[in-house]
């Protein structure tokens, strides 16, 4: 059977961004976003103690005494690489096909711990005064967008509609033609999902032998986006993925915050991911994050594909990351009748729509109705 990558990864990201987003656990020295900042300084402007890459201000080397200043007496208690591991050298790389491209340089991004909340608001605004500072935002994080429970492949009609009952009598055909797909392939192992969420049961059968990245943590959440994009097929459990042989690398983000998300995009990309999955908004809704996007900038410019959620706010909503625009495929849901999903949010930086909304009859339905208030088992656990 010959694989053609383009049905694998068309597969995955349509229907992965439609059900997902969560927490996890990526290396981060945020402590307490709700009391930090996030500062991009230019070059030599603070300068970390000897083989550390945090500590107090007053065990930096400050040369301009004025910025020093303004860290004293705002008593921070902390200053911190946002990407402690990072080196010189990562700062260029290779694409996935094989261009020389310059990524971020992450050596003078900083989280900024202060003693407490309340003084955010005006030590962020003293810090974009300052010359020494390229950007200075909130750090803030990002919370989930929810996933429905659809545990036998009988009943995924994104995969497969027939219009029936048990499908909720939807329009025959409005699916994604899997089952076609799979006469072609079922999934290379060449090919990498990253799902960057709040981690997964690596150890679930319908896994067996292709999850790497981050130790698991049993994610309801974060098992049911893997299994919709490549839980077993054809092994009596549960359901059938849109790819059944793609390695899938787990990044979890830990606790949501920033400096976690952007570490983790960054780190699938690392791992060999051919397609990220963001299924994630940055809280609250319509906040930019410049630290994010600059992960996903360098996502880009190494070729690989990113695919975030539209969001599920009913309207034209602005929601991150699906409206940083260039380099991220934006998807929104549609329903077993192939319209629009009335909860799908709308808005001009969509890029293409496929099949999200579940209808099926009242008993399924009593069972189900929780299901957009938490997240549920999707792959048969």
């Amino acid at each position: 059977m010959r694989t053609n990558s383009k049905i694998e990864v068309w597969g995955m990201l349509i229907l992965c961004t439609l059900y997902a987003f969560a927490h996890g656990q990526s290396i981060t020295p945020s402590i307490d976003p709700e009391r930090e900042i996030i500062v991009m300084f230019k070059s030599d402007a603070v300068i970390p103690p000897a083989n550390r890459t945090e500590g107090r201000p007053d065990e930096f080397q400050i040369p301009e005494q004025a910025l020093r200043q303004l860290l004293l007496n705002t008593n921070v208690e902390a200053i911190s690489r946002l990407m402690p591991d990072f080196l010189p050298e990562d700062k260029y790389g290779v694409s996935r096909t094989g261009e020389e491209v310059q990524l971020t340089d992450w050596t003078n991004v900083y989280v900024i711990r202060l003693p407490q909340p309340q003084a955010k608001e005006g030590f962020l605004n003293a810090l974009k005064n300052r010359p020494e500072v390229i950007f200075a935002e909130i750090h803030g994080r990002s919370e989930p967008d929810l996933i429905p429970n659809d545990q036998y492949f009988y009943r995924q009609w994104a995969l497969k509609n027939d219009g029936t009952y048990w499908q909720g009598s939807g329009t025959t055909g409005a699916d994604i033609n899997a089952t076609q797909a799979w006469d072609i392939t079922t999934g290379s192992s060449s090919i990498k999902i990253g799902i960057v969420d709040n981690g997964m049961q690596t150890n679930h059968p319908d896994f067996a032998g292709r999850v790497t990245g981050d130790t698991g943590d049993n994610s309801s959440h974060g098992t049911g986006v893997a299994g919709v994009a490549a839980a077993q097929g054809n092994n009596s459990i549960g359901i059938a993925g849109v790819a059944w042989n793609v390695g899938i690398i787990n990044e979890d983000y830990g606790t949501g915050s920033d400096a976690a998300v952007a570490a983790a995009v960054r780190s699938a990309a690392n791992r060999g991911a051919d397609v990220i999955n963001n299924s994630y908004y940055i809280d609250p809704i319509g906040r930019y994050s410049t630290t994010i996007r600059m992960a996903f900038a360098d996502v880009y410019k190494l070729n690989r594909v990113a695919v975030a959620s539209m969001g599920n706010q009913y309207d034209e909503v602005i929601q991150y990351p699906a409206a940083f625009g260039q380099g991220i495929i934006t998807v929104g849901a549609t329903t077993n009748a192939d319209v629009r999903a009335v909860y799908s949010s709308t808005g001009s930086w969509i890029d293409v729509v496929a099949p999200g909304e579940v209808r099926v009859p009242v008993l399924l339905m009593i069972r189900m109705i929780f299901t957009r208030q938490r997240p549920v088992v999707a792959t048969g656990t």
